[in-house]
């Protein structure tokens, strides 16, 4: 197998000063600031790759998850289908199907696996939550239910506790509104158990009008600050603003979040290529709508955000994208299970961490056909 290097492991100081408070020696991170060079840096092996076969053609990935035992769900969300395979990528079955019939769906959006290996999809077509649950190797539909939206709110995160409870995150759709987001717990036939144990300002976002009226508004990972969201299999929430990494937890316990780590990293400057850059991803969005550049352009910050996306495995290790200068943004600081800096990990630029399990890293990238492609790394800590 193709061996890479996520440089050479060192034995260097993980921090110039580290100090704990809260009685002495505390569990949650909390750093001076410190350099990302001055970490180890992961050894990982590629172990498998693979992409589209007969029985699985693929438009696209959307979203990548892998069960206890390694087998992985890929949703395709182009094609509007959810495939597993197992963990030599040999395919498994398609899960659900497309429709509006019992287990069917329309439009795969929140897609989840629970501590149980119990697979949850919300559809966005009939706002039903659809469970699948595993049996001698394969998923059969189990049970779903409404997440009705006048009663729990928009829902936009899906964070199963067990076979029949979830943390949500739910918000408004309008482009309109700055209402914030609320995390509540809720039962398996959508009954609010917990209401607001947590409520979030909205993201940062620029909107795209016609004339007065907005049609939609848009927030940039890898510039606006956001709030930014990971589980660990176990029914740990994890929850943090990107402009800094203050992580906070809460574990399936309790109803209130805790300081899990506080790293600083140092500020990276938002330069005129990152301007540019952005400015020509929305370019067929913003022609002719002077006043969405100008709300764009005035929405462009200073410095970047510490972090862009939030990645937790199955033993409370996270993995933050750091937003470092230049266009490779695929470096990844990895914190212990006490939110400790402890290593990072490089990947290209052009290949999308979805998923991190059982010393495994799951990315998709294209392949040099241009169909979507998984690639597996082994590593340990």
């Amino acid at each position: 197998m193709k061996s890479i290097s996520i440089d050479a492991i060192k034995s260097i100081s993980i921090l110039i000063a580290s100090f704990f408070i809260l009685c002495g020696c505390s569990s949650q991170g909390e750093s001076d600031d410190f350099s990302i060079e001055s970490l180890p840096v992961l050894t990982a092996e590629e172990t498998l790759r693979f992409s589209e076969s007969e029985d699985m053609l693929l438009g696209s990935i959307t979203q990548l998850h892998t069960d206890s035992e390694g087998n992985i769900i890929l949703v395709d969300g182009r094609q509007r289908i959810i495939h597993a395979v197992d963990p030599q990528g040999n395919y498994i079955q398609q899960i659900g199907a497309t429709g509006s019939g019992p287990g069917e769906y329309q439009f795969p959006g929140l897609v989840s696996i629970g501590p149980d290996d119990a697979l949850h999809v919300m559809d966005w077509s009939s706002r039903r939550v659809i469970s699948y649950r595993k049996n001698e190797g394969r998923w059969t539909f189990h049970s779903d239910f409404i997440a009705d939206q006048d009663k729990i709110g928009f829902l936009s995160r899906l964070f199963p506790l067990n076979s029949d409870e979830f943390h949500i995150v739910t918000g408004s759709i309008s482009a309109n509104s700055n209402d914030m987001s609320v995390i509540s717990k809720i039962d398996g036939t959508g009954n609010v158990l917990v209401d607001s144990i947590l409520t979030v300002p909205s993201n940062q976002n620029f909107t795209i009008r016609n004339g007065d009226t907005a049609m939609m508004s848009l927030s940039q990972s890898d510039m606006h600050r956001q709030a930014q969201y990971a589980h660990d299999y176990n029914g740990a929430i994890y929850y943090g603003w990107s402009d800094s990494l203050t992580i906070m937890k809460m574990t399936p316990d309790n109803n209130s979040f805790e300081l899990h780590a506080d790293i600083k990293l140092p500020d990276t400057p938002f330069t005129q290529a990152d301007a540019d850059s952005i400015l020509s991803g929305y370019e067929s969005l913003l022609e002719g709508n002077a006043s969405a550049r100008e709300d764009l352009i005035s929405s462009f910050p200073e410095t970047k955000p510490a972090f862009s996306e939030l990645q937790a495995d199955e033993t409370g290790r996270l993995w933050a994208q750091l937003q470092l200068p230049g266009a490779n943004n695929g470096t990844w600081l990895i914190l212990d299970p006490n939110g400790n800096p402890a290593y990072r990990a490089i990947f290209d630029s052009d290949q999308n961490l979805s998923a991190v399990r059982n010393g495994k890293a799951y990315v998709v990238s294209q392949s040099d056909l241009g169909v979507p492609e998984v690639t597996v790394f082994e590593f340990e800590y």
